[in-house]
């Protein structure tokens, strides 16, 4: 699948940092050499076709700033996009539910 565009590796612009968290556990991410035939890169998050995943959570923010946005999938297959700001109790949420969206 390498030689699919929507599926090519793709680098975070300066000052933009990602955590991953699996299970309520923190994974560490390093910097990985670019994958080869002997060494494929293996994914740290995979959703299957099934809707199954395992729960996950990726958080994204940007140096000098209070933003924080983070993508999570739950063990049910629900997804959601949170967008806040450090230091506040409050959460927008935008929800992506695939079974939902099946049913329309």
């Amino acid at each position: 699948m390498t030689d699919d565009p929507l599926l090519r590796e793709r680098s975070l612009p300066d000052g933009l940092e990602a955590a991953l968290w699996l299970e309520s556990r923190p994974v560490q991410l390093t910097a990985r050499a670019a994958p080869t035939e002997r060494s494929p890169a293996s994914p740290q998050v995979v959703v299957l076709a099934s809707g199954d995943v395992v729960p996950f959570e990726v958080r994204l923010e940007r140096a000098g700033t209070e933003e924080l946005r983070a993508v999570t999938g739950q063990v049910d297959g629900r997804f959601a996009i949170l967008a806040k700001r450090r230091g506040r109790a409050s959460l927008s949420t935008a929800r992506c539910d695939p079974g939902h969206a099946a049913s329309r």
